[in-house]
């Protein structure tokens, strides 16, 4: 299991995403993140366990459409 830690810029230079973006799907769809010193952290394996439920999401939807 990546227990790899990343900061907020570090994750959107890793998924090939800006940096907004990333902090609007923390803040707006639930991206999984946690908080020390004042300073906001995702874990690698939590991201990527919460894109697979999203792409599961998406995939019953689009079968039940």
């Amino acid at each position: 299991m990546d227990t790899k830690i990343l900061s907020e810029k570090q994750l959107a230079a890793e998924l090939q995403l800006s940096s907004w973006t990333v902090r609007s799907l923390r803040l707006q769809a639930g991206l999984p993140y946690f908080r020390t010193a004042g300073r906001i952290f995702y874990r690698m394996s939590s991201v990527i366990e919460w894109m697979s439920e999203e792409e599961k999401k998406n995939m019953e939807k689009h079968i039940s459409a």
